[in-house]
């Protein structure tokens, strides 16, 4: 199985608007990290060892202690879905837009409080892999532009 975190986002760039996804996911047979940006219509890959996942999902890893929905986005911010599977135990933690739901509950609200510190902490990742992809694929980005 692989390991993966994912954040996906809508962007406007130059009044180009454009879906961002980008992935990181970790093949624990292969010891290898297999970082992959989606952006502007084109997709990009880079290759890595696989401590990188690790090192990437340490400095995440304050998301899985936060509450979540598992079937709905909570927090403000572009969609992020994390997966670690390890030896004895599997992590799942989401926030991501249920495309799903019934008509009725498309304003769906989860029972759940989300404190500043928390959203803050939300916040504080998503910046940390956005600007995770920008030092990856800055030259790939820059061509486009």
């Amino acid at each position: 199985m692989y390991s993966s975190i994912v954040i996906t986002n809508a962007i406007n760039f130059a009044n180009q608007k454009s879906n961002y996804k980008f992935t990181i996911m970790f093949d624990k047979i292969n010891w290898k990290t297999i970082v992959n940006l989606q952006i502007y219509n084109k997709e990009f890959f880079k290759y890595y060892d696989g401590t990188f996942f690790m090192k990437v999902l340490s400095r995440v890893s304050g998301l899985i202690a936060l509450p979540y929905d598992p079937n709905g986005k909570v927090y403000d911010g572009p969609e992020i879905k994390i997966r670690a599977y390890d030896t004895y135990s599997t992590v799942f933690w989401s926030n991501i837009t249920n495309t799903k739901r019934e008509f009725d509950q498309s304003f769906y609200i989860p029972d759940l409080y989300i404190s500043p510190s928390q959203q803050q902490l939300y916040d504080d990742v998503v910046f940390y892999l956005i600007k995770l992809s920008d030092n990856i694929f800055r030259d790939e980005i820059e061509r486009k532009k």
